[in-house]
């Protein structure tokens, strides 16, 4: 009898390890995370493990070689976008000049809604072309770093916590 009651716990462990995960599209870590390591743009991060890198054909009109992407599928009509900007810090003088090129370049220049200064790092709110905006400027020894989550929905209080998160496990890989 002992047996059978053994072989049946195990039976049913082994049964349990071999259930399909359930997708997590909540953009949450919730204790899975990927390691990103980009020894090209200068840098490395932890991601939550059902963000996607995209990959983005140098034919289409949003490629940009000093950015990577990532989106994060949740249903919605219009997946939210985690991008990065990565640029040599000897293309600008100062953090205030490359804010003003990222900017320009990821989201042609449009109003800001809320912006502060944190030491090194710049941070701010903003609404564009029917999207809400998060984003960080970074500025580390050899590089600045622009990055943001982009979203058609209104972004959720665990996304930014989220987005926080990834930008805090943001390293600068020393060239």
């Amino acid at each position: 009898m002992f047996h059978r009651i053994l072989l049946f716990l195990t039976f049913m462990c082994l049964l349990q390890g071999c259930q399909p995960k359930i997708p997590d599209n909540s953009g949450d870590f919730n204790g899975h995370e990927q390691l990103y390591i980009d020894a090209r743009h200068g840098f490395t991060l932890n991601l939550p493990q059902a963000w996607e890198r995209m990959t983005i054909p140098v034919s289409d009109s949003s490629f940009r070689q000093d950015t990577v992407v990532w989106k994060l599928e949740s249903g919605m009509k219009q997946a939210t976008l985690l991008k990065v900007l990565s640029v040599q810090r000897t293309q600008f003088a100062t953090l205030q000049k490359f804010c003003q090129y990222s900017h320009e370049v990821m989201h042609q220049n449009e109003n800001v809604s809320a912006h502060r200064s944190e030491g090194n790092n710049l941070s701010g709110h903003r609404y564009y072309d029917g999207k809400e905006i998060l984003y960080f400027n970074l500025a580390h020894k050899h590089r600045y770093f622009y990055v943001s989550l982009i979203s058609s929905q209104p972004i959720t209080e665990q996304m930014k916590k989220s987005f926080t998160a990834v930008v805090e496990s943001l390293q600068e890989i020393a060239p």
